[in-house]
């Protein structure tokens, strides 16, 4: 079951709070983390190297279709 689940699902449900944290760290709403935690938004692209330092997750965790952006990330 959590298989299925995204990377950045798991990391908001690793810790009670996360959600919340990551949005005030975005400015960005709770329903706007959670939609993409539950990928009913895709990362937008200017967000994902904010995020990816926030969480420690990859591009390619964050955007499988499109980490290629973000290669010089990759080390």
């Amino acid at each position: 079951m959590l298989e299925d689940k995204s990377d950045l699902w798991k990391w908001c449900k690793s810790e009670t709070g996360n959600i919340k944290d990551l949005a005030l760290f975005l400015k960005k709403s709770k329903a706007f983390v959670s939609f993409m935690a539950h990928g009913k938004k895709k990362v937008p692209v200017e967000l994902i190297p904010a995020i990816s330092a926030y969480t420690n997750l990859k591009p390619k965790q964050l955007r499988p279709d499109i980490y290629e952006l973000f290669k010089d990330d990759l080390a």
